[in-house]
């Protein structure tokens, strides 16, 4: 399309039209969605035959394909090539490296950028904060998430589904499943949240370990109210904490009613992953400290890339 349009003359001017940023930028989108980003170097060589100047719509691409790789240190120098040629990050820019940070775990970079963006007066937006809060999530620091989050709601943003089940979850493996319910009731108060299937399913799990069947029997309730059937998750919480309790009774119901929906009774291997898991998350949330050292040329604290390969390896196991 873009060679019938810019390579041949126009029926009714018979003259060749011009290409302008936006149009290579639009280029760019179309090849980063499809994620053929080795094709970049082509449509860069095109742009610069026709002497079209990258803009930050330009650049923001490029650093999100190199954020989607993991690769900080090259999104980092096309950071850097933007603000030396006189460009202005916008809050997409910020956004983009933001999560790519997050998402390598190397939130403490991921909070400088923050800073910088609220120093140059680039107001955050809800994925600002959501990024934040699951970077602190990840790595294992759920009271730096919820700082984050009572700014998010100061400025009177909501989080969106996913980034609340990050959130309890991570609270309930803190064991501070009451926290964890708190929030997510208060995220309820807002018309458009519809809670996930996930966030029940970990309450469930939560209060079946502390025992508080009532309270877990509530959820399991308003759970199928929102359209979510109990599946093994649920079936297992309970049956764990009867077990816990010698209810004999109610185990063997349940495992009568799995057995009917057709869910195996693999608890015992089950709960033995699931205790594997949760050391591993717990373990994995300290590493960043680990491997972190002085980044030369920002002089922030970084995770080494190699570590970083490991660190990421890691938590995409115990996902």
């Amino acid at each position: 399309m873009y060679h019938q349009i810019y390579t041949r003359p126009g029926p009714r001017t018979n003259r060749v039209l011009q290409p302008t940023a936006q149009t290579f930028n639009s280029l760019l989108l179309a090849v980063y969605r499809h994620g053929k980003c080795q094709d970049f170097d082509i449509v860069l060589d095109e742009m610069d035959r026709y002497s079209c100047k990258h803009n930050v719509g330009t650049y923001n691409i490029r650093m999100a394909a190199c954020c989607d790789d993991r690769d900080m240190e090259k999104a980092r120098g096309l950071w850097d090539e933007m603000v030396q040629g006189g460009i202005q990050p916008d809050v997409t820019s910020y956004n983009t490296m933001i999560g790519g940070y997050c998402a390598a775990g190397e939130v403490g970079m991921a909070e400088e950028m923050f800073k910088d963006m609220e120093i140059c007066g680039i107001e955050p937006s809800v994925t600002t904060f959501e990024w934040l809060v699951r970077g602190h999530c990840r790595t294992g620091d759920v009271d730096a998430a919820m700082l984050v989050r009572v700014d998010l709601r100061r400025r009177g943003f909501g989080m969106a589904a996913e980034v609340v089940e990050e959130m309890v979850d991570r609270l309930c493996q803190k064991r501070r499943v009451e926290e964890a319910l708190c929030i997510l009731r208060a995220e309820m108060k807002r018309e458009e949240f519809t809670p996930s299937r996930g966030s029940y399913e970990v309450l469930i799990r939560g209060f079946c370990e502390k025992g508080e069947m009532e309270v877990a029997m509530r959820l399991q309730a308003e759970m199928a109210g929102k359209g979510f059937k109990a599946g093994a998750e649920v079936y297992h919480a309970f049956v764990r904490a009867y077990e816990k309790d010698e209810d004999h009774e109610m185990v063997e119901r349940l495992r009568k009613e799995m057995a009917a929906i057709g869910i195996e009774d693999g608890s015992d291997l089950e709960c033995l992953l699931r205790s594997a898991v949760h050391v591993a998350k717990e373990l994995i949330g300290q590493l960043p400290s680990l491997f972190e050292f002085r980044h030369k040329r920002v002089g922030k604290c970084c995770i080494h890339a190699p570590a970083r390969k490991i660190l990421e390896t890691m938590q995409i196991i115990c996902s």
